[in-house]
């Protein structure tokens, strides 16, 4: 069958895909209903950049807010200097007001 061996091909991730991956495994966060925000990560348009992504309603306490983007930040640089890579990762924050009205989304 052609489909036989569908997903068991060799591929090797870049250190910015696996870092990505390892901080979404385990520093992601969040519920809309429960947190009223969702933190999560995401390689950005360079070769070096990781996004840390926070969507959040409007009644989220901005100290939250702030709190969030220091853990945020600082996961993504301590997971870095754990591998040696603190010398090229460099972090951006994306902040996202989401509508109430998408809250089910």
């Amino acid at each position: 069958m052609e489909n036989e061996k569908f997903g068991s091909e060799t591929y090797m991730p870049s250190r910015l895909e696996w870092l990505t991956i390892f901080l979404n495994s385990r520093y992601k966060l969040g519920n809309y209903s429960v947190n009223r925000f969702k933190l999560s990560f995401s390689i950005g348009d360079d070769d070096r950049t990781i996004n840390v992504n926070i969507r959040y309603f409007g009644d989220l306490n901005v100290n939250t807010l702030e709190e969030l983007k220091e853990f945020g930040r600082e996961a993504v640089l301590s997971s870095a200097d754990q591998h040696g890579w603190e010398d090229w990762v460099q972090v951006k924050i994306n902040e996202e007001l989401v509508p109430m009205e998408r809250a089910n989304n």
